[in-house]
């Protein structure tokens, strides 16, 4: 579903050019969950607007479904960490989530029966004609996750999407993500800091590291698509996956001069 080849980037500098990502090659198989993890200042937000068609890379190629990437592309959408500033306050929840399909011209009565529909797989349908002001924060972002499906994406980058919600709601909202990939098998790659969570929802975790950065390793998840917060975190291979990644992870982080902490989750820049 994506394919990432040779991917360089290189931002021009007043002195000099500074090198963000080299080399960097990725697979995301369909319905498949990916976790991407990595020390801090790694290069995340520069590698999610390349793969989401908002930047070129310098050098390599994205395809999503195939296609090449040049702009952003209609089978893949994107939820952001900010569900605050991502939602427009002076709309109902219903037109938030059917602002994509208002965009492509589909008739005001099929848009807003498919955001409906979207809220339901949520666990939002009584809390349409409400306005995002008026909800949680994990209410929020299930609205953003509704607005991103609504088009019936292929493919949904989640970049930090759980990391302003209390340790409940982000249980909760991790389920949800795992839900919806069960139901709708739309491919996910989300950017996490925490490595719990990683374990917990991927098929496979991606670890980034160097300056500039590119795939140091990749670790299978052996939990299958059905997974419980109590019973799968419990079972004694997530403890061993948990420390294979932080092991990765400190090492990525020596190598590079900048030392990671076990008690210090902020893995991801």
């Amino acid at each position: 579903m994506l394919e990432v080849r040779s991917l360089s980037m290189t931002y021009a500098g007043p002195e000099s050019p500074r090198a963000v990502l080299d080399d960097l090659n990725l697979e995301v198989a369909a319905s498949e969950f990916v976790c991407l993890v990595g020390p801090s200042g790694v290069g995340k937000t520069t590698l999610l607007r390349c793969l989401s068609g908002l930047q070129r890379p310098t050098h390599g190629e994205v395809r999503v479904g195939g296609g090449l990437v040049v702009e952003p592309p209609a089978a893949l959408s994107v939820v952001f960490q900010d569900y605050s500033r991502s939602l427009f306050p002076w709309m109902s929840v219903v037109d938030n989530v059917a602002l994509p399909l208002r965009a492509q011209g589909v008739k005001r009565a099929k848009r807003l029966a498919r955001a409906a529909e979207m809220l339901d797989e949520v666990g939002l349908a009584d809390v349409r004609k409400q306005y995002p002001w008026q909800l949680s924060g994990g209410m929020q972002q299930r609205v953003a996750i509704a607005r991103a499906l609504v088009d019936a994406p292929q493919m949904l980058l989640m970049d930090e999407p759980f990391a302003s919600v209390d340790a409940q709601t982000r249980f909760d909202l991790e389920d949800l993500a795992l839900t919806i990939r069960r139901d709708t098998g739309v491919s996910i790659l989300l950017v996490t800091h925490d490595i719990d969570e990683s374990v917990y929802l991927g098929d496979r975790i991606v670890v980034l590291s160097g300056r500039p950065a590119s795939v140091a390793t990749i670790l299978d998840v052996p939990f299958g698509h059905r997974r419980d917060q109590i019973r799968t975190r419990a079972d004694p291979r997530f403890a061993e996956i948990r420390t294979e990644v932080l092991v990765r992870i400190q090492g990525a982080g020596e190598s590079e001069a900048a030392p990671a902490s076990a008690a210090n989750l902020d893995l991801v820049g």
